[in-house]
């Protein structure tokens, strides 16, 4: 259960920063020189990634839920 505690935290965590990076990305970027096109494609990846790690995140949540389950059982 201490395994499926952490990876609940890390990917909350992981989540939150590539939602951040993704909502600062069209303001900061441009400041920093970096070219249109690669802007476009940094969200792209962002938003992938975001979509990814809520996958991620269901699946731990079912492993961590499976779990208690079974614990609750002994």
């Amino acid at each position: 259960m201490l395994l499926a505690r952490h990876a609940q935290i890390q990917v909350q965590h992981e989540i939150r920063m590539a939602r951040t990076a993704l909502q600062t990305a069209r303001a900061d970027l441009p400041r920093l020189g970096v070219p249109e096109s690669v802007i476009e494609h940094t969200i792209k990846l962002y938003a992938a990634e975001v979509a990814q790690l809520q996958h991620l995140a269901r699946s731990v949540r079912a492993v961590t839920e499976a779990l208690a389950e079974r614990n609750a059982a002994r």
